[in-house]
């Protein structure tokens, strides 16, 4: 993503020195000056996966999936809600929703997550007040920061934490999305965003034929 919008950037001056008239020159600076302001939110592949054996994780009986807002970065728990309900055939109850829909000590209990049997819990309560098959849990912890683009933006070095439990209480999948923030004045692409988070899940549940919750 980064390289796409050093190349429109290139692409706009070049052109505003290029073309005839004011006009042009004026609109194309502008773009790539918007370009370099916006936000950028930069994906590595998924590491450290694991999947649950075959004799604990019955297949395809997933039809349904709640999100739960994720702690440290709300903003991505929306970003996997929308990917998966474009990219499946899935019934997902996004974080919103999660939250509307159980009392307050649920929600309570979803900040407070902090281990697998917390994970567990919760997965067990909100399947059952849900209606869904499997909860899908998330947390994100930042790294160090550094100044990019002469010291115009920040980049912030971010791993997202992934756990899916299944309404008995099974952790079936495991996994970590390394990415990176690079902040700027303006907010990220959305779509663009969200194509290439669409892309490293699909990417993903290929390798991963034994996890039906993220097959197309």
């Amino acid at each position: 993503m980064r390289i796409r919008l050093l190349v429109l950037v290139l692409i706009a001056f070049s052109w505003s020195f290029l073309m005839q008239g004011c006009l042009p020159a004026v609109w194309l600076a502008a773009v790539g000056t918007d370009t370099i302001r916006s936000s950028e939110v930069e994906l590595q592949p998924f590491e450290n996966s694991w999947v649950a054996p075959s004799e604990k994780w019955q297949l395809g009986m997933v039809q349904s999936i709640a999100i739960i807002p994720f702690s440290g970065d709300a903003e991505m728990a929306a970003r996997f809600t929308r990917v998966l309900r474009h990219a499946t055939d899935l019934r997902v109850v996004g974080p919103i929703e999660v939250t509307e829909h159980v009392t307050t000590d649920v929600v309570t209990a979803m900040s407070g997550s902090v281990t697998e049997q917390d994970d567990i819990e919760l997965a067990r309560s909100l399947t059952k007040d849900l209606g869904v098959d499997c909860v899908l849990i998330g947390s994100v912890v930042e790294g160090p920061s550094q100044e990019s683009y002469w010291g115009l933006k920040e980049r912030l070095q971010k791993r997202l934490y992934l756990h899916l439990v299944s309404a008995e209480g099974t952790v079936v999948w495991k996994g970590e999305l390394p990415f990176t923030v690079v902040k700027g004045t303006k907010p990220p692409y959305e779509e663009w965003v969200e194509k290439a988070l669409t892309t490293h899940v699909m990417a993903h549940a290929n390798q991963l034929k034994s996890l039906p919750i993220l097959s197309p």
